[in-house]
């Protein structure tokens, strides 16, 4: 059997960054309208309730309106950063016989084959999912996991797995799965 360090270049996974665009633009677009919108929504509803009810039924009724309006305001400029966090990461995975080196937003996460236990693909909303689950008891201080993501990250991959969408990379599902099972000498198929 050839070498497995030897038969296959490491795999890399970048960042698609139109295709990332044009999966969060209506996202977007919809989180960015909402604050317009919702004030005025708040006026008129204020201004019923202030004429039919009085005053201060009518600012009740603005205010909490007016705070929906906020936390819409919030969650734009949230879901706008992350947007443009992923697009500009450029390389997200990497693949090879040593293990995978993932690039996320909070930081880098180094994981040797063996702290790998099960693949897993799963569909959300037309997209495919792939979930890298690790052994129990794996921490940060294991042998042979790496990088500088901080410890409450680590520990979340840990309890829910490292998770890979197909949205906005370069790669299609099928060829990381034909590499992990490659780099892995058939040990992790999805299930």
């Amino acid at each position: 059997m050839a070498d497995v360090q030897t038969s296959f270049p490491p795999l890399v996974v970048g960042t698609d960054v139109p295709t990332l665009k044009r999966a969060y633009r209506p996202v977007i677009v919809f989180s960015t309208v909402m604050p317009i919108v919702i004030p005025g929504i708040a006026v008129a509803v204020a201004a019923f309730l202030a004429s039919a009810s009085g005053f201060a039924a009518g600012m009740v009724a603005g205010l909490g309106i007016v705070v929906s309006g906020i936390t819409w305001s919030v969650m734009a400029s949230s879901l706008a950063y992350a947007a443009g966090a992923r697009a500009v990461m450029g390389t997200v995975l990497t693949l090879d016989h040593r293990g995978m080196e993932w690039r996320l937003v909070q930081g880098v996460l180094i994981l040797p084959w063996n702290v790998v236990d099960t693949v897993s693909v799963r569909s959300r909303a037309g997209k495919r999912i792939l979930t890298y689950r690790l052994v129990a008891g794996v921490g940060p201080a294991s042998p042979g996991v790496g990088g500088d993501l901080p410890e409450a990250d680590f520990h979340r991959v840990a309890k829910r797995g490292a998770q890979l969408g197909s949205v906005g990379i370069d790669v299609p599902v099928d060829t990381i799965l034909a590499a992990t099972a490659a780099f892995t000498g058939g040990r992790l198929t999805p299930r």
